[in-house]
């Protein structure tokens, strides 16, 4: 990467135990539904191929869990990123932070409100999505080190807004 470890300000690392309940449960009803899909008789063959089919999706959304809540997310400089490197979001687009109980969010997280749409609609499961001019951060994370992050990005939109 091309920043400074100095540059980081805050970082989410999805909490192990966590991590490790999400995937299992995840994984353990994709299998269940392809173990029903191939034992139930009275369904006949498109009904188990719907169940294998669909057991087969969500072993996919397992594997794809377990990968994204491998990685970290920092506040670097002026973005949010992954620790793959992926920008979900530069903090001067940012127009306003949302993290109360009755906001729409992810387990444990925030939702950042941008001023305009950022393409593509991204989801990394249990840990962000970025959809139009919303992303959210959360899921299979610290509660502590989500609010910090929060707050953190909603003092330097305060500071923006002051300034100017």
């Amino acid at each position: 990467m091309d920043r400074m470890q100095s540059d980081v300000i805050a970082t989410i690392t999805p909490n192990p135990l966590r991590r490790a309940i999400s995937v299992s449960v995840i994984a353990a009803l994709g299998g269940a539904l392809i173990l029903l899909g191939l034992a139930a008789d009275g369904l006949g063959l498109a009904g188990q191929l719907v169940l294998a089919g669909g057991g087969a999706a969500v072993l996919v959304l397992a594997e794809r869990l377990r990968r994204a809540t491998a990685l970290t997310l920092e506040l670097a400089g002026d973005r949010l990123v992954d620790g793959a490197g992926r920008v979900l979001c530069r903090i001067d687009d940012v127009s306003r932070v949302e993290r109360g109980a009755l906001a729409f969010k992810p387990a444990n997280g925030f939702v950042l409100h941008l001023r305009a749409p950022m393409p593509p609609r991204v989801w990394a499961p249990g840990l962000w999505w970025r959809f139009g001019r919303r992303v959210g951060v959360g899921g299979a994370v610290t509660p502590a080190q989500a609010r910090f992050m929060a707050e953190a990005i909603d003092a330097r939109v305060s500071q923006r807004g002051a300034a100017s």
